[in-house]
């Protein structure tokens, strides 16, 4: 992209902040933000101490790092030796962050998108860190003719200093949304009762598009289990099957394009059964976004046209950023 610009500076008043962030995040679009929140603090202004002539104005500093990168042309930061070996160690641990939490898709999001922010966040506070210094030393030359200034004041290399403190303000901004963000919902995993499985053939990859292929019986008990908070953590899940573009939806088509939260049971490795799918279109018609209507030998979802959905339904598509446009455009069948 040309002339790509990173927004690392802005103000916002807390209280909308902390609105939201203690809601479901259902398109990640806070999870691709970074506030940072802290306690207000009120302050006399006799109390306040004077700022020195030699400091820096914001605009000295802006315009030094636009030196370095706009009037400069591409600039490419990389990591020394040592600051990439910590990247690195940190990067993995968000991971194991991220597996420790299986079940809340508002902290998983937070985590992955962590990961390239942290680099981000080092590269800004690295180029920082050298204009602010520059740009004091500017101001003490024009004091005092005795400052002697560095003409290789800046590197493109990331050093261990940078890493480390953009480790310590990405476990803040972490720590701070989770304090803020909804409480974690738990999805139990219940042992699935032993059940005769049905038998079906399998038509192998046409089966995404063949409803017909969904001819398992109803689904038990501990799958239903999973999805009893679905208006309150699965608004991600809800939007992508409401939205997706067709009237009709089979279980199978639904557990293998992932329009469902993942449940996993005890001894299954497959998180995404087509039982499950069952289940959790039984949950959605139960908020009342279709029915379950028959195709043959199959039960497949049938979404309910916008202008029959009743006040509940239409409040949560609000709730889960869903416009009357998206929930009404049906997709071509090259499309789907």
């Amino acid at each position: 992209m040309d002339r790509t610009c990173l927004n690392i500076a802005g103000f916002i008043q807390p209280t909308y902040v902390v609105e939201l962030l203690s809601q479901n995040d259902i398109d990640g679009f806070l999870d691709r933000q970074l506030f940072s929140c802290p306690p207000e603090r009120d302050c006399y202004i006799k109390e306040m101490t004077p700022v020195p002539d030699t400091t820096p104005r914001p605009l000295d500093i802006f315009s030094l790092i636009r030196g370095l990168h706009i009037d400069a042309g591409d600039v490419t930061y990389t990591f020394e030796e040592d600051a990439n070996d910590a990247a690195v160690e940190y990067m993995d641990s968000l991971i194991d962050r991220k597996r420790a939490i299986p079940d809340d898709e508002n902290r998983r999001g937070v985590l992955s998108k962590a990961k390239g922010q942290f680099a981000r966040i080092a590269m800004v506070l690295h180029v920082l860190n050298h204009s602010v210094h520059q740009a004091f030393d500017l101001n003490r030359a024009e004091f005092n003719p005795n400052v002697e200034l560095n003409d290789q004041w800046h590197s493109t290399h990331i050093d261990l200093q940078s890493v480390n403190n953009a480790k310590a303000v990405m476990d803040y901004l972490i720590s701070q949304k989770f304090a803020l963000m909804p409480p974690e919902v738990r999805i139990p995993v219940v042992q699935a009762p032993s059940i005769p499985k049905p038998t079906r053939c399998h038509a192998g990859y046409d089966e995404l598009n063949n409803d017909n292929a969904d001819q398992e019986n109803d689904p038990p008990a501990a799958f239903s289990a999973h999805f009893e908070n679905l208006a309150y953590s699965g608004g991600k899940y809800i939007k992508k099957l409401v939205t997706h573009g067709r009237e009709h939806l089979g279980a199978s088509y639904v557990a293998q394009r992932h329009l469902m939260p993942s449940a996993r049971t005890p001894g299954s490795s497959n998180p995404y059964k087509v039982e499950a799918a069952h289940a959790y279109i039984q949950k959605v018609c139960e908020l009342g976004f279709g029915s379950i209507e028959r195709k043959g030998r199959c039960a497949v979802f049938a979404k309910r046209k916008y202008e029959d959905l009743p006040d509940a339904a239409r409040n949560l598509l609000v709730k889960f950023n869903v416009s009357e446009q998206e929930y009404k455009k049906q997709k071509t069948c090259e499309q789907l």
